[in-house]
């Protein structure tokens, strides 16, 4: 899982998004060709149509701009609510634990343990688009999956650190009288954080999606 702190108000997470954006198809293809080379079972695979599940924490100001931000995201990335103060110890708590200091950033973590795998992700990338580059002048799009895909592959392999802190953070604020969502009480047990923050970004998605039906 991907945790993306950015602001499409500011340039470079503009210039960064593109990029992040074709990183997460990238990872659409590799879990199809994982799971064509499964020939163990027929069950699908769990989670969504990417090896990487992309949760946006967006820090624009109003929220129009949160709104025009997720229209330049995939529209299979999750996002978390920014309005309310909840919201906002929610963000601080999350950039304080992961050493946030600019935008943007790109925390991975286990979805599985919520244990962290890189807290690089956005120098990672661009190492990975610029090693595409290199490779191939004309920047071929099959030259730019194989090197994110070789990313993906990386941080599969990584063996996750703990992270006590962050579950503790997460925890404290869930079970605040005040931490609720509109229309949403967020239930007060958890398993690791990670599944916290999944399931408050479906169920702000699916809120928008009710309102805008």
């Amino acid at each position: 899982v991907a945790i993306y702190f950015a602001s499409q108000t500011d340039p470079a997470c503009r210039d960064f998004t593109p990029l992040l954006n074709r990183l997460y198809q990238a990872g659409v293809k590799l879990k199809k060709q994982q799971q064509q080379s499964n020939t163990k079972s027929n069950s699908p695979q769990k989670g969504g149509s990417s090896v990487l599940q992309v949760i946006y924490q967006g820090n624009e100001t109003t929220f129009d701009d949160f709104q025009g931000a997720l229209r330049q995201v995939d529209p299979a990335w999750l996002a978390l609510p920014i309005d309310g103060k909840p919201a906002q110890q929610r963000k601080q708590a999350l950039a304080k634990e992961f050493h946030v200091k600019e935008l943007p950033a790109l925390v991975i973590v286990c979805g599985a343990t919520g244990q962290v795998i890189s807290l690089t992700g956005v120098s990672q990338v661009r190492d990975a688009a610029a090693a595409a580059t290199a490779t191939n002048d004309n920047d071929d799009k099959n030259t730019a999956d194989s090197a994110f895909q070789t990313l993906l592959q990386t941080w599969l392999a990584t063996e996750p650190q703990p992270a006590e802190r962050v579950w503790d953070e997460i925890k404290r604020l869930e079970a605040s009288e005040t931490y609720t969502m509109r229309g949403f009480a967020v239930s007060l047990v958890r398993n690791t954080m990670v599944g916290f923050l999944l399931t408050l970004a479906m169920q702000y998605i699916t809120q928008q999606l009710r309102k805008s039906s």
